[in-house]
């Protein structure tokens, strides 16, 4: 669990505050309050606790899903790569026309032969093309 700094000092304070006041108390005044309400008190206070640390781990976890999620959108946003399966594929091959030094051999020779390659390897060889920087900046642009 990751808190800021001044959360753990705080804590931290708290606990020691807790452990000197243990200290100080008699010990007869410390038995006299293990009765039940004592024993409730105790449930009450891990009660809490632990609804406490739930509540900030759904926190976290959804402040991560939402960073996730905007960095997902960014990519798209800034993505080179078209939408639609038959510009991709456009773009692939104008790309093997400009720069085929950057496109894998055994693709370009499987292009030459008429094989086909399916969408998900035209998705997969744009993006690590996009990674590259070898997409055109601009449309007709390298």
């Amino acid at each position: 669990m990751n808190c800021p700094d001044d959360e753990i000092e705080r804590l931290q304070r708290l606990l020691d505050e807790i452990e000197e006041a243990l200290i100080r108390s008699p010990r007869g005044e410390l038995q006299a309050e293990e009765g039940p309400q004592a024993k409730r008190d105790a449930e009450t206070a891990r009660r809490i606790v632990a609804d406490q640390l739930r509540a900030h781990g759904l926190r976290k976890r959804e402040k991560v899903r939402r960073e996730m999620e905007q960095a997902r959108a960014a990519r798209a946003r800034r993505s080179r790569i078209p939408s639609e399966p038959t510009a991709r594929r456009e773009l692939l091959q104008s790309v093997m026309a400009r720069r085929p030094s950057m496109v894998p051999q055994g693709l370009t020779m499987a292009f030459r032969e008429g094989k086909e390659i399916t969408d998900t390897e035209v998705d997969s060889i744009l993006q690590a093309l996009e990674n590259l920087g070898a997409l055109p900046s601009e449309e007709g642009q390298e």
